[in-house]
């Protein structure tokens, strides 16, 4: 199991009570202590332009500590991520990922340009799931003024950008999961232990 952390500009963005690159790091931990004591290799890369934090051929108890010990340093960078260097990364970690987890953003289709075209070449060789932490969903509120208009609009559109870039990742062979910085970790998760159940790991 490899997990990519992005690390790039995207993951400053706030979400819930806190901001992105939090919600992926906590889903990479939970997702972690499930696949090590199901006996799988976990891996882990933050990355933007450059690497970030890297744990590779550590399991067991060692697992975990590990982990917090690489992430803890690591900050959003306001830079965009470069996807092909970012995926290339996964190659020097192992030849054969049964499973890629992702930790990005999918609000923009134009931000997510990079990364869409990348995406392929992971998902030839491996399952791959494309995780966001993203608030809830836009709710109606009602029109009073011309600033509730706008708001309720732009609203809208970010939802509809968020769709089609999930729709994107699935025609290019991966998985998408969007949900709430809390439900993000148990919804990857979830996932992770349904593929198991199934054979499909």
């Amino acid at each position: 199991v490899v997990i990519v952390i992005d690390t790039g500009r995207t993951s400053a963005a706030r979400v819930g009570d806190g901001v992105r690159l939090d919600a992926s790091m906590e889903a990479a931990l939970l997702l972690a202590a499930l696949a090590s004591r199901a006996g799988d290799h976990v891996h882990l890369v933050m990355f933007d332009r450059t690497l970030r934090a890297r744990v590779t051929r550590t399991d067991g108890p060692r697992l975990l500590p590990s982990m917090v010990d690489a992430m803890a340093p690591v900050e959003p960078q306001l830079i965009d991520t470069d996807w092909d260097a970012a995926i290339a990364q996964v190659a020097t970690m192992t030849s054969r990922p049964s499973l890629v987890v992702l930790l990005t953003a999918q609000d923009s289709p134009d931000a997510a340009r990079a990364f869409l075209g990348s995406l392929p070449a992971l998902t030839k060789r491996a399952h791959v799931l494309v995780g966001t932490a993203t608030d809830l969903p836009a709710e109606h509120v009602p029109r009073r003024t011309a600033d509730d208009v706008y708001l309720e609009a732009a609203r809208e559109r970010a939802d509809r950008d968020a769709e089609r870039v999930s729709a994107a990742v699935g025609r290019a062979g991966g998985e998408a999961i969007t949900a709430t910085p809390e439900d993000l970790p148990p919804a990857i998760a979830d996932r992770y232990l349904a593929l198991k159940a199934t054979g499909r790991l």
